[in-house]
């Protein structure tokens, strides 16, 4: 499914890229996950927010 969107020309906040493992895009970094695996960590918010801004600049003008 990620690599859908990420090929499919919309705009969009790589989050799976922000909390992945060295930020490939599809290793799991269960560190910035809480205990259920579901729910981010706020340094995975942090890492999200950081995404986003590279992803659609255009947010923050």
């Amino acid at each position: 499914m990620n690599n859908y969107i990420r090929e499919s020309g919309y705009l969009y906040i790589d989050a799976a890229k922000a909390c992945s493992v060295n930020n490939d895009g599809t290793t799991f970094d269960g560190s910035l996950f809480m205990d259920d695996k579901v729910h981010p960590t706020i340094e995975a918010h942090k890492l999200i927010f950081e995404q986003a801004k590279k992803d659609v600049p255009e947010l923050f003008d």
